[in-house]
């Protein structure tokens, strides 16, 4: 079993966990939790390999793999159903495991996540994967520069920059920083497949669905809300954001708290 850190705000209401993307972890979440925990109890959590969650080497880092660690996370603090939200690399994992354990599904929402064969990572970011081959002595040497195209690629998704301050931005790198932490974040990078997206049956998710998008994500486009609201068999409400890039919990996060918080409570 592996040790898993997560962030609790919420001390009543519905329950609802929160999943981050590459190169995010719990933290991510913390504004947009601050805006929901007055009626609803939210669990961000550090996905396996991520911020202070255990690292393995051995795992499957894999979104499906990732997908039943969270039906674990679930089990162990009782939670039979739960709100599910992905986003980034977050969305393949909640879209896996709304598609394979639909049953534990109260609603569902996708925000800006990697979904059909729009996912991240990129090529680049699967190039970078392949250094997760080298001895721990010449990834020493490049790790500095690997971490620092992160925060480059992190930095070219904002459309309001200054949202996102030199700080934050340590608080999501400082974790890969280590020969432990920088070898899970190859493992992220080579290790999930389209194809695990592409292959999700998405008739399976019959619950209320949620789906926001911020417009101006030049890492993964609008087009693949639409096609969300077409394919998903249950209600699907598509919300769009117009004044924020790909991480829209940095840079919008009181509109999005705004959007989730009135469409659960009328759900």
């Amino acid at each position: 079993s592996y040790q898993y850190h997560y962030e609790k705000r919420g001390k009543k209401g519905e329950p609802i966990v929160l999943i981050h993307g590459i190169p995010m972890n719990a933290y991510l979440w913390r504004k947009v939790q601050a805006g929901l925990e007055d009626n609803f109890q939210t669990y961000a959590i550090d996905m396996l390999g991520y911020g202070q969650s255990d690292k393995p080497a051995e795992a499957d880092y894999s979104w499906t793999g990732q997908a039943r660690r969270v039906a674990g996370f679930m089990d162990a603090l009782g939670l039979k159903k739960a709100v599910v939200a992905g986003h980034d690399q977050g969305g393949g994992v909640a879209l896996c495991f709304a598609t394979q354990y639909p049953e534990r599904l109260t609603k569902f929402m996708m925000i800006n996540g990697s979904c059909y064969d729009n996912c991240l990572p990129r090529f680049l970011i699967r190039a970078l994967g392949t250094l997760d081959a080298l001895p721990d002595e010449q990834l020493d040497m490049v790790r500095p520069m690997a971490v620092g195209f992160f925060s480059t690629a992190l930095w070219g998704t904002l459309y309001n920059k200054n949202r996102l301050t030199i700080d934050v931005m340590n608080h999501y790198m400082d974790p890969w920083m280590t020969r432990e932490g920088f070898r899970a974040l190859l493992k992220h990078c080579n290790r999930p497949s389209n194809d695990e997206t592409m292959n999700a049956d998405l008739s399976k998710i019959k619950v209320p669905t949620l789906v926001v998008w911020a417009t101006q994500d030049m890492a993964l486009p609008v087009e693949a809300a639409h096609r969300l609201r077409r394919d998903i068999a249950g209600p699907v409400t598509l919300e769009t954001i117009d004044d924020s890039g790909h991480f829209v919990q940095e840079e919008q996060p009181e509109k999005l708290a705004a959007i989730m918080t009135s469409w659960l409570l009328t759900h």
